[in-house]
């Protein structure tokens, strides 16, 4: 009682309607307690030239002005984000606008919500608590890589599928095989090809890259990484790298003899292979055009009677149409594939499409 007394002074007071009241004044205001508070009351409350706060119950007050103004507090609890409590004081609205009970009734709704906002926020510290009692699940490159090659799998045939697990297993996983996928650059992408590339093997290096970049593609899919530029970032680094030097077909020059020894060569061997490749492989040397222009060539560009041989200018690297001379013996050949040809359109028709598609047997 004698810590209570230091910080009010209990006065009692005998007010108009001849009713006792309790005032405790407080550093900075007066405080008034009563067991009958009514509109009229309130409505009664005259400045005295100090602030007096008169509290109506469950943390809701009126405080009265120095000069006489007359405001709504509510007072009410809430947590903040990392668990703990504090107080809160609200200005709810203005005496006699707000009557006691329009004030009483707005400050019942505004603690249910604070109360519901509270529940909510424990029930949200409480999934975070659970949710770091978890271990974590770290999706590291080969993880994902192996979950991406076993889908693949289906589609590939088995010994592509061997060959493309055996690369990423003998060059990547070594250098990046346990990183979070996540957290990877192109930089440690480019440490992983560097290994390859350095022993000359260019072709492997290009064929790993694309491995990495449909694997990159599938954790974006999946929602694995939060980086999508990357996938972008490793397809500009394609361009970059070294690509293999191609030795030309043709590095040597045929005199005369060798390409007769060629041609003679051709005759002799002839039967080993069916028709449209022995016809192709004969007409080849006769016509000297690329081996695309005459696989995909259709009877309607000959003119055998006149021994030409027109190619269309959109079948010409060039882009216009080029006109081939053809000897006696190309002239016989063609004539005799024209007799072999199951249809009239293709001079090397398929032997797999109904139609036809130029080259497709040849070729394979």
């Amino acid at each position: 009682m004698d810590l209570l007394q230091n910080f009010y002074t209990h006065v009692i007071l005998l007010y108009g309607d001849g009713k006792m009241r309790e005032k405790f004044s407080t550093q900075g205001h007066t405080q008034i307690y009563t067991r009958n508070i009514t509109h009229t009351f309130l409505n009664n409350l005259k400045a005295t030239g100090e602030e007096q706060r008169i509290p109506v119950g469950e943390s809701l007050f009126l405080r009265v002005s120095p000069k006489g103004k007359k405001t709504w507090y509510l007072r009410y609890d809430t947590l903040t984000p990392e668990g703990k409590r504090k107080q809160n004081i609200v200005s709810i609205g203005q005496f006699p606008k707000m009557g006691l009970k329009e004030a009483r009734a707005e400050s019942d709704l505004r603690r249910t919500l604070a109360k519901d906002d509270n529940a909510n926020l424990v029930q949200v510290r409480k999934e975070e608590l659970i949710q770091k009692a978890q271990p974590k699940v770290v999706h590291t490159f080969q993880s994902v890589a192996d979950e991406w090659l076993d889908l693949k799998m289906a589609e590939w045939e088995e010994r592509s599928g061997k060959q493309n697990r055996g690369r990423l297993a003998a060059n990547v996983y070594p250098v990046i095989g346990d990183m979070p996928i996540d957290e990877l650059t192109v930089n440690d992408i480019e440490r992983a090809l560097k290994h390859i590339i350095s022993r000359g093997s260019l072709e492997v290096a290009r064929r790993v890259h694309t491995l990495i970049v449909s694997i990159f593609k599938y954790a974006l899919a999946k929602d694995l990484i939060q980086q999508p530029d990357i996938v972008v970032r490793l397809s500009w680094y394609k361009d970059q790298m070294p690509k293999r030097r191609r030795q030309s077909l043709y590095s040597e020059e045929l005199g005369p003899e060798d390409v007769g020894q060629l041609l003679r060569s051709i005759d002799e061997h002839k039967n080993r292979w069916t028709v449209p490749v022995s016809m192709a492989l004969q007409l080849a040397p006769y016509c000297a055009v690329r081996p695309s222009e005459l696989l995909e060539a259709k009877w309607t560009e000959f003119n055998l009677d006149a021994a030409e041989w027109i190619i269309p200018s959109e079948r010409m690297k060039v882009g216009r149409p080029h006109l081939v001379p053809l000897p006696r013996q190309a002239v016989e050949l063609f004539k005799k594939m024209y007799a072999f040809s199951r249809t009239k359109e293709w001079v090397f028709p398929s032997t797999s499409s109904k139609g036809g598609s130029s080259g497709f047997s040849v070729g394979s």
